[in-house]
Parts: C-alpha cells; structure tokens; sequence
C-alpha cells in the first residue's frame, strides 16, 4: 500500500516537474496520471530485474576470478600445475 502511495506522488511530481521545466506539457488529468503511473510501475519491474541479473552475474565474476587467482597461487606455492585442468595449464602459461 505505501509503495503505492510513493508511486501516485512520484507520478504527480514527474508530471508537475515536466510541465514547470518545459520538457513536455502534460495536463493534470486522471488518465495521463494513471499513463505515468504505469510508466513507473514497468520502469520499477525493469529495474529490479536487471538488479538482480547484475547482483547473480557479479557474484559469479568474482567467483572465477577468485578461482583463478586461487589457482594461481596454487601453481606459484607448487611449482607445478595441476595436470588435469590441461585447458587453464595452456591458456595461463603457455601465452
């Protein structure tokens, strides 16, 4: 209910702010209002969305990256690398 509220006056404000800067004229009335509020509405989906793909996308970066540098070390400590990982063994030190 209070999210809403906060998108009623969000779209109030837009309207009013459009109209005072002279960007677009919109008039106060009860279906350009709902159109805005629509707007937000998708505009908040799209949103939450995309967050939640670059929060999933940025845990994995750091993963692999961490397993890398894991690894890494692992064959500095060692000397050695670990022969059945043959694919990283060529793409890390044999460039």
């Amino acid at each position: 209910m209070k999210r809403i509220f906060v998108l009623i006056i969000l779209s109030l404000l837009l309207t009013f702010v459009l109209n005072a800067t002279d960007i677009y004229h919109i008039d106060f009335t009860i279906t350009n209002l709902i159109y805005i509020f629509i707007f937000l509405v998708i505009l908040m989906v799209i949103y939450k969305i995309i967050f939640r793909f670059i929060k999933t996308f940025a845990v994995l970066f750091i993963l692999i990256i961490c397993g890398f540098i894991l690894y890494y070390i692992y064959v500095y400590i060692t000397g050695q690398p670990i022969e059945s990982l043959e694919f990283l063994n060529n793409y890390l030190f044999n460039n």
